[in-house]
């Protein structure tokens, strides 16, 4: 036996929410992001979400409280199915960004800072292993390949004004295909993770950039400098 409960009206999801340091490192879990992410298209149960990653049902539910208690999803419809309660929930906004203001007032351990940093690389650092782990990372492919992948890291000596277009563009692109993500054509499309970050590098003789092709200078000692 069905009985409905209660049922919201109209729900109007958000196209984006600031969240806090708070918010985020609830986020950091994959389990709640995966969980976040399937709401958004539409509202689901705990038992179609289960079904999404391949789990048992009872595992779900204090992800669910969680994010709920955090106001980033919301119960729209509850219904008794055979004397169980049954809760249909969906995501707050579309897109999640961070509050800059909570993030610059860094605490004295630096949680802030870490808590963005293992988001973004640690999280990063996990999904490409599993990739490669499950074969579909192929490390001996150029990185514009199929399969293949694009993992740069240098410091580069640039002008002021050098330095901020650099993080201009890559912030349009980035916003470029995060709006082509979410078109409905996309649906289908294939998971592509991206990582972006640029940022002030402390000078230090070990980060002196070199040109490329160039031959680092050494020392008696054989140091490179």
């Amino acid at each position: 036996m069905t009985t409905r409960l209660r049922a919201q009206a109209r729900f109007e999801i958000e196209d984006e929410r600031v969240i806090s340091p708070a918010e985020l490192e609830l986020m950091a879990d994959s389990t709640r992001e995966f969980l976040y992410n399937a709401l958004v298209d539409e509202p689901r149960t705990a038992t179609e979400l289960a079904a999404l990653l391949g789990c048992p049902t009872t595992r779900l539910y204090h992800h669910l409280k969680r994010l709920e208690q955090a106001g980033l999803v919301r119960v729209v419809a509850e219904r008794l199915v055979s004397g169980i309660v049954e809760r249909r929930y969906r995501a707050v906004a579309r897109r999640l960004r961070l509050d800059r203001q909570a993030f610059g007032l860094a605490s004295p351990e630096n949680r802030e800072l870490n808590t963005l940093l293992d988001y973004v690389f640690e999280r990063a650092r996990g999904e490409i292993e599993s990739a490669h782990r499950a074969g579909r990372i192929d490390l001996a492919r150029k990185p514009t390949e199929a399969c293949g992948l694009q993992a740069y890291r240098t410091v580069l000596k640039l002008k002021p004004e050098a330095a901020r277009e650099l993080a201009r563009r890559l912030h349009a692109l980035y916003l470029e295909f995060e709006e082509a993500s979410m078109a409905p054509e996309e649906a289908e499309g294939e998971l592509v993770g991206v990582v972006l970050a640029s940022y002030p590098v402390e000078p230090s003789a070990a980060q002196t950039p070199l040109r490329r092709g160039a031959q680092a200078r050494r020392s008696r000692n054989g140091a490179r400098r």
